[in-house]
Order: C-alpha cells, then structure tokens, then sequence
C-alpha cells in the first residue's frame, strides 16, 4: 500500500480508503478554512456574472477563428498575437459545452480558483497554515482577482 505525499490530503491516507467517510471526515475538518474561502469564492465570483470588454470580443473572435481555421484569426485575417494555448482550450469547451461568453467565464473562474489554492499552498509552506489561509482570503477577494477571474482571457 502506497502513502499518497499530498499538501491537501492527509498524511497516512492510502490510494484504496481515500474517499471513505473516516478519511473525509479528516480531509474536510484539516481544509476547511481553504475550502470555505474557495466556496465564497466562487459564489461572489459567479454573482458578479462575466466582464465584457474590447478585448473579450477579441478573444472570443479568436477562440472562433481555432476552431473555423485551427489558428486564432480574429476578423478573418489578423492572427492574434498572444500565446494560443489560452485559445485552444477555450475552444475544447466551446465545442462540447457551446460558444459563449459564459462557458469562456467558466474556465477561467476555474483557473481563478486553482490560483487561490497555489496562494494558499506556497503560504502554507512558506510560513504556516494560518499565513496560508490568510494569504489565500486577501487574494481571493482581491477586487483585480475576481474581475480577471470572470474575464475572458
């Protein structure tokens, strides 16, 4: 039986028991300052709806031109000049899920979220747990996070 080395798990939780109630029960009395900040998280961040702007329309332009041409052509001709990686993962959850600017929001909200867990994790292990969570609150419900959060981008 392998011991699973996880920030978030804890320690002595193998890969076969890691979901049973005991185990649960541990996971979320440890995480739960972190867990709740992530859930306020996404609830101001799903309340405040998407940010639009010139470069969203842009950028749903692009996202268009990947999945009509393989590039991201915006207008039908200008190629788009930041990193395409962005745009082609929009573009996967455009053709499963369907082209909007909500499903676009979405990922993004979800990147938002894995960033506040990256502060928690590096407060965590820089300092303590409390630093941690502290960290993670004031960068969670930083004004510029939440609106970059439902950008876009």
């Amino acid at each position: 039986m392998q011991i699973i080395k996880h920030p978030l798990i804890p320690t002595g939780v193998s890969k076969g028991n890691m979901f049973d109630n005991v185990h649960l029960k541990t996971f979320l009395s440890e995480n739960w300052p972190i867990l709740s900040i992530l859930v306020g998280y996404l609830l101001v961040a799903l309340s405040i709806g998407p940010y639009y702007n010139g470069d969203v329309a842009w950028e749903l332009d692009a996202v268009r031109g990947v999945m009509k041409y393989g590039l991201p052509y915006t207008n039908g001709f200008y190629l788009m000049d930041q990193p395409p990686l962005g745009f082609y993962i929009q573009a996967l959850l455009f053709k499963g899920f369907g082209f909007s600017i909500n499903n676009g929001t979405f990922l993004v909200t979800i990147f938002g979220l894995g960033s506040v867990i990256l502060v928690y994790l590096i407060g965590k292990a820089v300092y303590n747990k409390t630093t941690g969570f502290f960290a993670a609150l004031l960068f969670a419900f930083t004004p510029w996070q939440l609106i970059m959060s439902r950008t876009m981008r």
